[in-house]
């Protein structure tokens, strides 16, 4: 394969990467408009940004898509067992995870050391199961009752494969059947218990698991429409533009879903198709536009991957981890919003980035050292097996390879070219 593919293709997946830290900035910006802004609009050169930050929480709807997505996407095509897929998971949640848990408690909770119910508490969170329990649900990092629905969602994932059984009517029967037990949970709270419940519990009991298996699902279709798309061979420029019309669209309905998240806010809760879909309709937005992306011209994604925005999203998860203590410890600062803000955002940038570099990376550079798929193998279908060097070097396990039927159609229609010996990706860059 030709250098300049491998450039495109990681560009593409620097995209991706990038998404995730939008998702992660939309978070940092809503607990910011808590924290420091307590409340207020946000006017920049007479432009409204509020409903970036008031709606910023849903930046966590954002990364359940991804995960969806970018699982799916790496299980059609791994040929890992299910020991390895589980074990690249903990390697890739835990150490930092641990790391962050333990500097919190020491800064933040040393007296949960001290105390029966504080060990039962971080055992909790030791296991992942701190979201099932009100008093352990954001007790030691209030961001990171959502790492409890992500390992549950990785435990149950391969089942949900296996369902789907690579074909796109159970695909898509599984994604719609998990977007409709949301919505009966959903519905079914909404109807037996919201008019008893506090704010506070509507919370706890919505945002369970169960609450949002329609955005892991959305992920799901999602990834099974980007691999059949990436078989097309030569994606012509209409589709391109089509596809760059379509992420425009999704991305303003998107913006004035945030708006309208940003006016209503909780009250949301109290309008019960909202409480019941609302959820579905932002991360069906952001899945098309995602879509949509993946398929446009280089140029537009190029505009989106470029070094500043794929840092940021590699380095999303420490981000995710760290930004909420960071405003918390800056908050009570006598100074005005914008500089907390640069110091805020700088911060939680260093402290991230500290963090990927000493604690991140050296696990990810061990759960790839034979590249993202079993044995450092390339998906079926693919040309020659991928150097493990170079796939060391991509943090998320996203190929876009090949069926067999377009390889041995390439090999026997194109017989003047000849593949390089040493190629290096499974990629022809027909879609980039």
């Amino acid at each position: 394969m030709e250098r300049s593919a491998l450039i495109s293709t990681r560009r593409e997946i620097d995209g991706i990467d990038a998404f995730r830290g939008l998702a992660a900035m939309f978070v940092f910006l809503f607990h910011f408009w808590g924290f420091v802004l307590n409340g207020r609009e946000v006017l920049v050169g007479g432009a409204n940004f509020s409903p970036f930050f008031q709606a910023g929480y849903r930046g966590v709807d954002i990364f359940f898509v991804l995960s969806g997505f970018l699982l799916f996407t790496s299980l059609w095509y791994s040929k890992a067992t299910l020991k390895e897929f589980y074990i690249r998971r903990i390697k890739r949640i835990i150490p930092i995870y641990y790391f962050s848990l333990f500097i919190l408690l020491i800064l933040n909770s040393p007296a949960f050391f001290t105390t029966r119910e504080g060990f039962f508490d971080i055992g909790k969170h030791l296991l992942f199961l701190h979201a099932f329990w009100p008093d352990s649900f954001q007790s030691i990092n209030p961001v990171a009752w959502t790492l409890s629905h992500e390992m549950l969602f990785y435990a149950i994932l391969p089942l949900l494969f296996w369902l789907g059984s690579r074909r796109w009517w159970r695909i898509f029967l599984v994604g719609l059947g998990m977007i409709g037990a949301s919505w009966a949970y959903r519905n079914y709270l909404f109807n037996n218990f919201y008019s008893g419940w506090s704010d506070q519990q509507r919370f706890f009991f919505t945002e369970q698991l169960f609450g949002k298996l329609d955005q892991f699902a959305i992920g799901i279709i999602g990834s099974f429409c980007f691999i059949k798309m990436a078989e097309i061979r030569n994606f012509h420029w209409v589709g391109r533009l089509l596809s760059f019309v379509i992420f425009a669209g999704a991305s303003a309905f998107f913006y004035f879903l945030l708006g309208m998240s940003a006016e209503i806010g909780a009250g949301m809760r109290d309008i019960e198709w909202m409480q019941t879909g609302f959820g579905t309709l932002t991360a069906f937005a952001f899945g098309i536009g995602l879509l949509a992306f993946l398929h446009t011209f280089r140029w537009i994604r190029a505009l989106i991957s470029n070094r500043v925005f794929g840092f940021i999203g590699i380095i999303s998860y420490s981000i995710y981890l760290w930004h909420y203590t960071v405003l918390e410890k800056i908050a009570p600062l006598q100074l005005t919003a914008v500089p907390k803000f640069f110091l805020g955002l700088s911060l939680t940038i260093f402290f991230s980035a500290a963090t990927y570099f000493l604690i991140e990376l050296p696990f990810l550079k061990k759960v790839n050292r034979k590249g993202p798929f079993a044995e450092g193998s390339v998906p079926e279908g693919g040309t020659e097996r991928a150097d493990s060097s170079e796939l060391r070097q991509m943090p998320i396990a996203v190929h876009l390879p090949h069926t067999l039927e377009k390889e041995r159609s390439f090999r026997s229609g194109i017989s003047k070219l000849k593949t390089p010996s040493k190629s290096k990706l499974p990629v022809s860059g027909k879609y980039l």
